[in-house]
């Protein structure tokens, strides 16, 4: 009897870990990303104007490219 209850146990923990591994795998394989650093900066600030001004003028160019240098 116990084995009976201990083999039902394993099969119903085995499909339940499987159902949340494929709803895992379809949310990340489903999510969409987008990220825009321009909401970040206050209404009221030199920067904002900088970047309006910049995607007014020059709409084809982008002022989110950036690079960090570290080191000698």
């Amino acid at each position: 009897m116990k084995k009976i209850f201990f083999s039902t146990f394993q099969i119903v923990v085995i499909l339940l870990s499987l159902g949340l591994l494929a709803a895992g795998i379809y949310g990340v394989i489903n999510l969409d990303q987008e990220y825009d650093p321009n909401i970040f900066i206050p209404k009221d600030s030199y920067v904002k104007e900088y970047v309006d001004s910049f995607e007014a003028n020059f709409p084809s160019q982008s002022v989110d490219d950036g690079y960090v240098y570290i080191g000698k």
